[in-house]
């Protein structure tokens, strides 16, 4: 048996991602074609955040997401 076992990535919510500096509404984790991407899960934001970089795991989107410079809600 390996122990580097991988999990699976869902798309979606993630209970650790904080939530948008702009609307206040969840962020979510979506798999695009070169990667992962964390964007605000409201429609009507009216900044729509989005990451600028693509990612290999969940762990680095999340990283990002939670420390990068942004507006407050």
């Amino acid at each position: 048996m390996s122990s580097g076992v991988q999990q699976k990535f869902i798309s979606g919510r993630h209970p650790l991602l904080e939530l948008c500096p702009f609307c206040g509404e969840p962020a979510e984790m979506n798999m695009e074609k070169d990667g992962i991407v964390v964007e605000c899960s409201n429609g009507e934001c009216p900044f729509k955040p989005k990451s600028r970089e693509h990612y290999d795991s969940e762990v680095r989107a999340l990283k990002a997401w939670n420390t990068r410079k942004g507006g407050t809600p």
